[in-house]
């Protein structure tokens, strides 16, 4: 029979560790012979009735009777512990279970078995072939008492530098444990170890780019090793590449003479490669300043249909298997629909621009004019100041020019907001740097953000294509998520096994679905559209909605399921602007307000003209954002 191992309280497999836990408490006779095994199973068992989960078959008589045995429990765990000595600690560990490892260390710990078992035979348990490094110095008091031992295993073995990466720098979808490191771990001998690391013949990509984008305070990585890291990493990746064990992708744009849409777009499979084109005829119709304005959010999509930045990343777009792949915490996720929208995004930029110099037109007028003219005319916003760079002057010169620009204008629509007016003489004064997210609108509600574990785990069930009860003996793996299932098929409670029953009451008694006269489960389509909304895109511009579905939101606020904010710009659009403009937030940051600050002779003019034209599509979301704003300002304050 399977043992009983306690994951997380909203873990699949609770239904049979429960069914187990059962049978174990049922035949538990205190006075029996134990091992460890059975031992640790009993702590797992104790943590199920910790978080309150058990079976609903239990009467409340059974339920009496095994909580009653947690104490019982508690004592063997205890008595088996502190019997644990030199004489007995090889044997016990060599007939441990793997999936109880981590569990042994813990209770090691919490009983100080380390005043029982000297270093030697604890250097035997930590080259045993079952050991896990990183479960051990999760334990403070053991990594202390075990500090020479422990150290001198890292130094010798560097691999082990990615038990450390993984804790420090590692992004974790769940909670991670923290982690302890021994006495005397230098930081001339850490940066010893991490070269040790990058020398190795082959060392892992993922962990070569944790360490050149590593930003933890107890490792303190020198930009030399990290550059170093860098150059073994770009050496491995193009061997890789040699090799032929790598998949490319491509976006591809034209602008075609007898098209009858304004864009067309389509797949090359052979290629790999989405390919756009767009209208001549459209767009020599729409020369304007204000439609070439426009068509940077309606031809090319700057924007999506609820005003926010279209090129931000979300979780719902990273597949299953690019979410196993390892990333620095400090970076900014790099995934390939991600990279495909940027790359789309900066070939507009690249195309509308050469097509509108072809017709004697620059894209910084057109700006200016948005800037100074259509903001004042539209909605009273009057007297910005905008100095656009000259078109004679070299790309790093208009980067130098164009980056501050953004900030001053920002900070001019901030003093608008605040104030109604805006006092250039007070801007001058101020010397602090503005910070995105202080800039708010007029709108008291203007974002909406899922909140709370009642939100997440609700979301995950409707909408996740890996959520079980989207799986059904009748239709198998037919559909995306349970969501899709529920519109499509007539299905009872029944159709799924008693283990998934849980997850379906819990929705029942939350109202995310119901069951109609006839027995078959239905979702609550208003309450759905929100949760199906705040998954894929994370965030609900409040005011582009209906009333109806605005008046749906404000009663899940009550219920604390969501949170209400109202910034000009949304989360993931800050960290959008913080990784291309400066490195506050990420350590793989474009940077483009500062690389250019103190000279640019080293970077080659075709980057330069990128760089810069990455720099306007910037301003543009920010025109963009604001021109949002004062229109809903305009039709609802």
């Amino acid at each position: 029979m399977r043992r009983v191992k306690f994951y997380s309280r909203y873990d699949g497999a609770t239904f049979d560790n429960l069914q187990t836990t059962e049978v174990v408490l049922n035949s538990f006779n205190k006075n029996k012979t134990i091992e460890i095994n059975n031992v640790i199973e009993y702590y797992n068992i104790i943590q199920y009735f910790n978080n309150d989960l058990y079976l609903k078959s239990w009467t409340n008589e059974q339920l009496r009777q095994y909580k009653e045995l947690i104490p019982e429990l508690w004592e063997i765990i205890k008595k088996y512990f502190r019997a644990i000595d030199n004489d007995n600690l090889v044997t016990i560990f060599k007939k441990l279970y793997f999936d109880y490892t981590k569990d042994f260390w813990f209770l090691f710990n919490k009983y100080q078995c380390f005043n029982n078992v000297d270093t030697t035979k604890f250097e035997t348990i930590l080259n045993y072939k079952k050991i896990y490094l990183s479960e051990i110095i999760q334990n403070k008091e053991t990594v202390a008492y075990y500090s020479n031992i422990l150290l001198k295993y890292f130094i010798d073995n560097p691999i082990t530098l990615e038990i450390i990466l993984s804790n420090f720098e590692q992004e974790f979808s769940d909670t991670k444990n923290k982690i302890f490191l021994p006495k005397g771990f230098s930081l001339e001998l850490k940066e010893k170890f991490v070269n040790d690391y990058i020398l190795l013949e082959e060392p892992n990509l993922n962990f070569l780019n944790l360490i050149v984008n590593s930003q933890h305070p107890d490792l303190k990585i020198s930009e030399e090793i990290k550059f170093k890291a860098l150059k073994k990493s770009e050496l491995l990746s193009n061997k890789i590449f040699k090799n032929g064990n790598a998949t490319s992708f491509g976006v591809q744009l034209s602008i075609a003479n007898d098209q009858k849409e304004p864009v067309i777009n389509s797949y090359n499979k052979e290629s790999n490669t989405i390919e756009y084109s767009y209208d001549k005829s459209y767009l020599d119709e729409t020369l304007d300043f204000k439609s070439i304005f426009y068509n940077f959010n309606n031809l090319f999509g700057f924007l999506d249909n609820q005003g926010c930045i279209s090129m931000v990343r979300r979780q719902s777009e990273i597949d299953v298997f690019e979410n196993t792949f390892m990333r620095s915490k400090n970076e900014y996720l790099l995934y390939t629909m991600f990279v495909k929208k940027n790359m789309r995004s900066n070939m507009q930029m690249k195309l509308y621009r050469k097509y509108l110099e072809s017709n004697s037109i620059e894209i910084e007028d057109v700006l200016e004019y948005i800037i100074k003219d259509y903001f004042s005319e539209n909605y009273g916003l009057k007297n910005i100041h905008f100095s656009p760079p000259s078109k004679s002057t070299k790309y790093f010169e208009k980067i130098r020019v164009l980056a501050p620009e953004i900030e001053s204008i920002l900070k001019q629509y901030k003093a608008y907001l605040d104030t109604g007016t805006i006092d250039f003489e007070l801007l001058s004064f101020v010397k602090a740097p503005l910070f995105f997210s202080k800039i708010k609108s007029k709108l008291e509600i203007k974002y909406v953000y899922g909140v709370g574990d009642d939100f997440i785990r609700i979301s995950n069930l409707m909408f996740s294509d890996q959520a079980s009860i989207a799986y059904t003996e009748v239709y198998k793996s037919k559909y995306k998520n349970f969501k899709n299932l529920l519109v499509n098929e007539d299905v009872t409670v029944d159709s799924f096994h008693d283990y998934k029953k849980y997850a379906l009451d819990f929705l029942l008694e939350k109202e995310i679905i119901s069951v109609d006269v006839d027995g078959y489960l239905r979702i609550n389509k208003l309450t759905t559209v929100v949760y199906e909304y705040l998954y894929y895109r994370e965030v609900i511009n409040f005011w582009h909605f209906p009333n109806f579905i605005r008046e749906e939101i404000l009663r899940l606020k009550v219920q604390n399921i969501v949170e209400f904010d109202n910034s000009l710009f949304t989360k993931e659009e800050l960290s959008y602007l913080n990784y291309n403009l400066n490195s506050k937030e990420f350590s793989n940051g474009l940077n483009l307000r500062n690389k250019y600050a103190h000279g640019s002779n080293y970077i080659g003019e075709e980057k330069q003209e990128t760089d810069y034209e990455i720099i306007l599509k910037i301003l543009i979301l920010v025109l963009l954002k604001i021109n949002d704003d004062l229109k809903l300002t305009k039709l609802y304050f």
